[in-house]
């Protein structure tokens, strides 16, 4: 009695339930954020990025000693602004004769805790880095602290890398930030 009573709607029901199986795949999947290029394929992680391109060898090690690469692997969103070797090479002190947690905080001048393109950061005239100091944003912000962009806009999966030709200490950080009578 019950079968005869829903006979008339049984071929919509069937119609439904197979709708909700082709459509549910398709809705699941697009709860999920996307993490791939237009390519299809995923950006590539920083340590790959870095290690590809000789002239970061030293950044590289750095970040390994001081196991900052284990910690930008792990965040959500970040920009880094990788000094290039001759830049570690313009320093006045040799990264291999400071103790870990000293080239750690120097390595933290160089990370913003969230990801910018050179477009976006046209929007700031200052950013702050994960140690607290302000940077200064050049207008077209191919200058950052004292550091001019060399390679930018390499994009990563959680984030991006931005070339820098210089390393950013507390001097050049605090001389990138004009003065307020300026």
């Amino acid at each position: 009695m019950i079968l005869r009573a829903l006979a008339p709607i049984l071929p919509l029901v069937a119609i439904l339930a197979l709708d909700l199986t082709i459509v549910m795949p398709v809705s699941r999947a697009q709860s999920f954020p996307s993490t791939s290029e237009p390519s299809g394929e995923r950006p590539p992680e920083v340590m790959d990025v870095l290690r590809e391109r000789e002239r970061y060898s030293v950044l590289v090690a750095a970040l390994e000693r001081t196991g900052i690469d284990q910690g930008l692997a792990m965040s959500p969103s970040f920009t880094l602004l990788a000094p290039t070797d001759s830049a570690f090479r313009a320093l006045d002190v040799r990264l291999a004769d400071l103790e870990s947690h000293e080239v750690a905080e120097i390595l933290r001048n160089h990370v913003i805790q969230k990801a910018l393109t050179t477009r976006q950061l046209q929007g700031y005239s200052k950013i702050q880095n994960t140690r607290g100091l302000s940077l200064q944003v050049s207008a077209d912000a191919r200058t950052i602290g004292a550091a001019t962009l060399v390679a930018p806009d390499v994009r990563i999966e959680n984030g991006i890398v931005h070339g820098i030709d210089t390393v950013i200490t507390m001097k050049t950080a605090v001389e990138g930030v004009p003065s307020p009578s300026e």
